[in-house]
């Protein structure tokens, strides 16, 4: 009996491995939004070749995605493999994580391994590539699991690495991880009153105290001034979260109807727990209560972060997740048709996962790529050592060999400019194409990346920008948007409205590409 089921566990978590590997790595090779897809390529390559974020380059997002990107870099080569390897491996560590979370509070066998399949099918694979929110919502998940480990043996080391976790999603986006924060700072202001050990507190300060130090010797070594660290990830990022909080339309659409899913298996979660009030006494003190109140917690957070942000719906492995405690809710209680009821949960929590694996896996919701011709998608012939098995449709063409024909001729039009650059593009993977040091000022050129005309930090961004066009001595820079209209209100909000027009010679290379040379003469920069 002994080997059996240590020959059972170890099936389990083999497959487990390979599953969750193999389904995120299959969807990344399917088709590229590329602003999203692409956000953490060249970044991570510029810290290969010295460059910091923040100093160098404009951010309103976390930096670590970029310091994780560029360490698979190092190890593995500059290509798609590297890219996505990163995010495959991160979807076996969260996996696994769930799966020893639920053996560890004695949920065992085939349920736990269906919800455990169930969870990598629609966590990290719903994007495949490395992505901010993603990134932030996993790191906050690893530090729930060790919040939980340590409610229930109390072991310090797991309170340092909850923290730890916290910290790290923190550095990959702001929110979710800030939404997390403050539900732990509350889950373990509550234990340690309930538990009466104060001093629970107390570690969590001086361990918050220690990365803190950590953080600011970073700032320190790394010559990154303070200032702009504040500017960049705080200040201006906390008026992009006024707007869309002031603007947002809430209604049931938005708030209860995206989320209907989720809701529901919350529902039975909350109502278990209720019951236990009336069964267990003093059930407040229970460990299963504190896992209720983190898990509850952690969903409200998630689900807060995705009615206020303009990604799609990535929040779906929450279901398996409270589908995990109902079950052990359910273990401590006995009841008629107990094993019918699991049967149906079990049943239910698989057909959701078939929903939403074909909406978000295979036609690539997040991605924009519902309403494209997946299959389609070619790979590309260029750089194959590059591009390896990446097969390529994007929303901004139906016909996909059109848009590999523009990106090759740029490409080649830009390997023949041995001066200084700078690129403004949506596909940020030039330089690491190239393998060749391509200057940017922001990481990225959406609405929201940096301060336009008008807002406020303006002038913060427009010193910004200047001084790093004089640093590099740049003599051209490039805009290419593939599949967008350049209009002259682009043009101001990415180059003119920062540095005047009459300090550049303008080409227009094609109806994607223009090309800008600055003039000598130029006082207001005076590179020369």
């Amino acid at each position: 009996m002994f080997l059996t089921k240590n020959f059972l566990k170890i099936f389990y978590l083999i497959t487990i491995i390979i599953y969750s590997f193999c389904i995120n790595f299959w969807t990344s090779l399917r088709g590229v939004s590329p602003i999203d897809t692409f956000l953490h390529f060249d970044s991570a390559f510029r810290i290969l070749n010295g460059e910091i974020p923040v100093r160098d380059y404009w951010i309103v997002h976390g930096i670590l995605i970029d310091y994780l990107q560029s360490f698979f870099f190092f190890i593995f080569g500059v290509n798609w493999f590297s890219y996505i390897f990163h995010s495959s491996i991160l979807n076996v560590i969260v996996t696994l994580l769930f799966f020893n979370l639920g053996e560890k509070l004695e949920l065992k066998g085939i349920y736990l391994f269906i919800l455990t399949i169930c969870f990598a099918t629609i966590s990290y694979s719903v994007s495949g590539t490395p992505f901010l929110d993603l990134h932030s919502t996993y790191f906050s998940f690893i530090s729930i699991y060790f919040l939980i480990i340590f409610f229930q043996n109390n072991k310090n080391k797991n309170l340092f690495f909850s923290i730890f976790f916290l910290f790290l999603a923190f550095f990959c986006k702001q929110t979710p991880a800030i939404y997390v924060v403050f539900s732990a700072i509350f889950l373990i202001i509550y234990v340690s009153i309930i538990r009466k050990k104060i001093i629970i507190i107390f570690h969590g300060l001086i361990i918050s105290f220690f990365f803190l130090l950590t953080f600011f010797l970073y700032l320190f070594f790394s010559n990154t001034d303070l200032s702009y660290f504040l500017l960049q990830f705080f200040l201006f990022p906390i008026e992009i979260a006024k707007s869309r909080y002031l603007n947002f339309d809430l209604n049931l659409q938005n708030v209860f109807f995206k989320f209907k899913s989720i809701y529901f298996f919350l529902l039975i979660f909350i109502s278990i727990n209720i019951y236990n009030f009336y069964i267990f006494k003093e059930y407040y003190k229970n460990k299963n209560f504190f896992n209720f109140i983190t898990i509850t917690l952690f969903s409200l957070a998630l689900i807060n972060h995705s009615i206020y942000t303009k990604n799609q719906i990535f929040i779906f492995f929450l279901i398996p997740l409270i589908s995990l405690f109902i079950f052990l809710n359910l273990n401590k209680i006995e009841f008629k048709f107990k094993n019918l009821f699991f049967f149906f949960l079990i049943f239910f929590v698989i057909i959701i996962t078939v929903k939403y694996h074909l909406r978000l896996n295979t036609d690539r919701k997040f991605h924009d790529l519902e309403n494209t011709e997946i299959k389609e998608a070619i790979y590309v012939e260029f750089r194959k050592d590059f591009f390896l098995n990446l097969k390529w449709i994007s929303p901004n063409f139906r016909n996909p060999k059109q848009e590999i024909n523009i990106i090759e001729k740029f490409y080649s039009y830009l390997k023949k400019n041995n001066k200084n650059k700078i690129l403004i593009t949506s596909h940020n993977y030039f330089a690491s194409l190239m393998n060749e040091k391509i200057f940017t000022i922001s990481r990225t050129y959406d609405d929201i990346s940096y301060p336009r005309i008008n807002q406020k930090y303006y002038q913060q961004f427009q010193e910004f920008y200047k001084n790093k066009i004089k640093k590099n001595k740049i003599d051209y820079i490039y805009i290419f948007f593939p599949g967008e209209v350049l209009t002259s209100e682009n043009l101001d909000h990415l180059v003119f409205n920062y540095i005047a027009k009459k300090c550049f010679f303008i080409k227009k290379i094609d109806q994607f590409i223009i090309e800008l040379k600055l003039k000598k003469n130029c006082n207001e920069i005076s590179i020369f």
